[in-house]
């Protein structure tokens, strides 16, 4: 890999870590001056390839801690009367994500912060297209049936109408 390629994952990792405003954070999480990172990111500097794999890991460390945090944050709200626990989505639009997801019509739910679909045979799919866990059990979250999932439809289409 080329210092050219090297500075496209780091301007990539650099934002996706802590937005457009990347290098003075990431200098400080490295413990380096941030005169070095515009440097690697210039490319008046050769960036070091270890700092790419240092890079990496605390991408999946702070992708790890958000989805612990919202876990967390999940189950506290949960029992609380004013944030519903399943909102159906209407017009949900995932091209950058899984556009394969639009090969059959599919009723979108946000269950507990996390997207989930109601196929029209009744299954339900997570935002991966998944059925079901490593371990065969379904991927929806404890307490959740797909009957749920039509009241919090039908529901909506009785407060506003039903727009599809």
């Amino acid at each position: 890999m080329d210092n050219e390629d090297k500075i496209e994952l780091l301007e990539k990792m650099g934002t996706a870590i802590y937005g457009s405003h990347w290098k003075p954070a990431l200098a400080s999480h490295l413990g380096i001056n941030d005169r070095s990172v515009r440097q690697w990111a210039s490319g008046e500097r050769a960036i070091p390839g270890s700092i790419i794999r240092e890079i990496l890991s605390l991408m999946h460390d702070r992708a790890n801690l958000l989805a612990r945090t919202a876990d967390i944050v999940s189950r506290e709200i949960r029992n609380m009367p004013e944030c519903e626990r399943i909102i159906y989505q209407t017009n949900l639009k995932l091209p950058e994500i899984r556009r394969e997801l639009y090969t059959e019509k599919r009723d979108w739910f946000d269950i507990d912060g996390r997207l989930y679909a109601l196929n029209e045979n009744g299954s339900v799919i997570d935002i991966h297209g998944y059925e079901s866990d490593c371990y065969g059990m379904s991927v929806l979250p404890d307490g959740v049936t797909v009957n749920d999932m039509l009241i919090a439809k039908n529901k909506y289409i009785a407060e506003n109408g039903d727009y599809d």
